[in-house]
């Protein structure tokens, strides 16, 4: 097969290699800034990850292999913050369904989906390792016109997200400092404060980030490391029966609730917080153009990932089940985990997994801030949006400060107008982003055959297809639930149809 890989540019430096019947002539400028294309049977793809292949093997110049600093620890310390904030919101998958179903349904959701997944993202963070991931998967995949309105769903998903996470962050602290906090201006205020405050991470350049990553998934996960050790020294082995319980109506007779009377599992509910608990699976792929030695540390961050997050939300919830000091299950919906940790070691123990659970929310948002942020930029690098926007700044760290900067005041456009009850729409437009990445996965294993694949899931796109069914099957139940709440519909369409109908118009435009 041959591929001529044509680079525009300002200037005419050309260079060319000859390896396994494939040719290339890379022109390019004098700071490296291009556009990739390939030329396969006269059709126009976008390939950034072939470039960067003939870099590494010949010493081609596409981009400063400075910018490669990530390894195994910070991308799976990003990972991990970007969906776990330690076993807080875990707590939502235990209430809605009981301990019986939802310890089954998390390792069958593990297991068939979230597994398959990390695979299919594997595949494609080690053959395309570029500033806004997905973005570039989809762009090879199907062109700029749906890489345009994926991104545009994702980026709309993550701002009413972290719009939200100030409020939680103030709530937490006014709740344990047991104050109020009555003018809605000052709480906007504050809650801008904190929105700022958390945006400087990012603007100290991405070895900076991971370093203070690794810090604050080592102050999320050694607190409840702490939390299970302490719950497990006074065990009640009367207790272990609570693992084949099932939700279960409210009985007013009952002293403690959901153990008796009829079946009442809230199934939306359940899925929805598995879903919104092992999500971010995606997020490393926004920076992936900083990671050092993509197909070594992809697949180790995605698995080590998985098993921090799965280890984390079941330990604590089986340390605190056995606790002699926690009557039940069900009491988990009283404040969560910082509550039960004032019933098993008192004050101090009460503070510490407040003040993690704190530091995490708040890594949760530096984290999803950074990714959103050099999705924008990735996006820019590929002329999807305008060029200004991957600029960087050798004051900030060589960081891509104008992106964080459109990043950071349209979350405080969205926390400003408080759209909280939109909230349960980004994980539709998350699962709706999902589905995309399982039938791109399919599509760039037929059109781009020849793309070296350090990670590969074995066998044909057939495969991919095989293992994306179960992650399919639950992200369209995500988007059918979302469209049927009325709220959740609006929200819904009120972010894709603009999208999609300023998609049509800019193509159309471009064909005249």
């Amino acid at each position: 097969m041959c591929c001529i890989i044509l680079i525009h540019s300002v200037s005419d430096h050309r260079a060319s290699y000859q390896d396994h019947n494939e040719s290339a002539y890379i022109t390019r400028d004098s700071v490296g800034k291009s556009s990739v294309t390939i030329f396969n049977d006269n059709t126009p793809v976008w390939l950034p990850g072939a470039t960067d292949a003939a870099t590494q093997e010949y010493g081609l110049y596409t981009k400063s292999r400075t910018d490669r600093v990530l390894g195994v620890c910070p991308v799976v310390a990003i990972m991990y913050l970007t969906a776990c904030v330690g076993p807080a919101e875990s707590e939502d998958m235990f209430l809605a369904a009981g301990p019986g179903l939802a310890i089954i349904g998390v390792l069958l959701y593990v297991s068939f989906c979230t597994i398959p997944y990390a695979m299919i993202v594997a595949e494609l963070c080690t053959s395309f390792p570029e500033d806004a991931g997905y973005v570039v998967w989809i762009l090879n995949g199907y062109g700029p016109f749906w890489a345009s309105q994926i991104a545009y769903w994702a980026l709309f998903s993550r701002i009413f997200c972290l719009a939200f996470i100030p409020g939680e962050i103030l709530d937490m602290a006014t709740e344990f400092l047991e104050v109020t906090i009555t003018s809605k201006f000052v709480s906007f205020l504050i809650k801008a404060t904190i929105a700022t405050i958390l945006v400087i991470p990012s603007l100290l350049g991405t070895k900076n980030l991971g370093r203070i990553s690794m810090v604050l998934f080592a102050c999320s996960v050694i607190p409840s490391s702490i939390y299970c050790i302490w719950a497990l020294t006074d065990v009640d082995g009367d207790h272990g029966s609570q693992f084949f319980e099932i939700r279960r109506a409210n009985n007013a007779s009952d002293t403690v609730r959901h153990v008796t009377g009829p079946a009442d599992v809230q199934w939306v509910d359940y899925i929805n917080a598995v879903f919104w608990n092992f999500d971010g699976l995606l997020s490393p792929s926004m920076f992936a153009g900083h990671v050092m030695n993509p197909g070594y540390v992809y697949p180790r961050a995605l698995m080590y990932n998985i098993v921090a997050t799965f280890a984390t939300y079941m330990l604590c919830f089986i340390a605190t089940i056995l606790n002699r000091n926690i009557a039940s299950w069900s009491l988990l919906e009283d404040g969560g985990y910082i509550a039960s940790a004032a019933s098993i070691g008192g004050s101090s123990l009460h503070t510490l997994i407040f003040l993690s659970v704190f530091v995490s929310n708040c890594a949760f948002y530096m984290s999803q801030f950074f990714c959103g942020a050099y999705e924008i930029s990735g996006m820019a690098q590929y002329q999807l949006i305008p060029a200004m926007f991957s600029k960087r700044s050798h004051f900030f760290f060589d960081s891509s400060f104008i992106a964080i900067f459109v990043h950071y005041v349209s979350v405080l456009i969205v926390l400003a107008i408080d759209l909280d009850n939109l909230l349960p729409m980004t994980n539709a437009l998350s699962a709706l982003l999902g589905i995309g990445i399982v039938i791109t996965a399919m599509k760039l294993r037929h059109k781009m055959p020849f793309v070296t694949r350090p990670f590969k899931v074995p066998g044909e796109a057939w495969v991919i297809g095989i293992l994306g069914i179960m992650p399919m099957l639950s992200m369209s139940y995500m988007v059918v639930t979302t469209l049927m709440d009325p709220v959740g519909a609006i929200g819904f369409v009120a972010v894709v149809v603009p999208g999609l109908l300023f998609g049509i118009y800019r193509k159309r435009q471009d064909e005249l």
